[in-house]
């Protein structure tokens, strides 16, 4: 009787954990979906798959598939209104070949005497008409209102190069440099400075990562 009963827990127990496992493979596979999700719009993934080396990056962008990314309608405000602080924003159009897809950019931020606040992490720019286009950019130095680098980069679906389950692909741009003219007024309540460029201004696709 002993030995049935002992039996009896011992399978009881055994289920229960059968249970528990199942449970906890489950919420793994929930949440590692919902990281991939989340990835695909998360700025910072885009470092984490770019960190994947410039050598591999650097021969697929050599492909004679990829195409260079486009910017125009690039501009850059200042308003300064007190002894330590601008308000500034940067707005530019972004254009890829590759998907024949674009999007406006823009980003503002207050700059101080003291401390550099420009985005240096990934910014998500407007979404397209579809929801299916990714767009980001971020800053890698600004000496000037007119004078800085910026860093692109663009996640689509393209079936007819990276077939399925492979085809959302990523295309890095390497720092480039833009170089604006502008133009400063002054007017009661402060100086506000303008810098832009028409375009179109050719960024080179250095890096692909799928």
């Amino acid at each position: 009787m002993r030995f049935v009963h002992f039996l009896s827990l011992v399978l009881s127990f055994t289920c229960t954990a059968t249970a528990l496992l199942r449970g906890s493979d489950l919420e793994t596979v929930e949440s590692r979906v919902a990281r991939a999700r989340l990835a695909r719009y998360i700025p910072e993934s885009i470092s984490d798959k770019a960190s994947r080396g410039p050598t591999r990056r650097a021969t697929l962008a050599a492909q004679a598939h990829v195409k260079n990314f486009a910017i125009s309608d690039i501009y850059t405000t200042d308003f300064f209104s007190s002894q330590t602080a601008w308000n500034r924003t940067i707005t530019f159009f972004f254009a890829d070949n590759n998907s024949n897809t674009s999007t406006i950019c823009t980003k503002s931020w207050t700059q101080s005497n003291t401390t550099n606040n420009y985005p240096t992490s990934y910014v998500l720019c407007d979404f397209t008409a579809n929801n299916s286009d990714v767009f980001y950019f971020k800053f890698d130095t600004m000496a000037s209102l007119g004078n800085f680098t910026l860093e692109l980069a663009h996640e689509f679906s393209d079936p007819v190069n990276y077939p399925p389950p492979y085809d959302i692909v990523e295309y890095f741009s390497a720092p480039t440099k833009f170089t604006l003219p502008c133009d400063a007024k002054t007017t009661t309540s402060g100086v506000f400075t303008n810098c832009v460029s028409a375009g179109p201004i050719t960024v080179i696709v250095s890096g692909v990562a799928n």
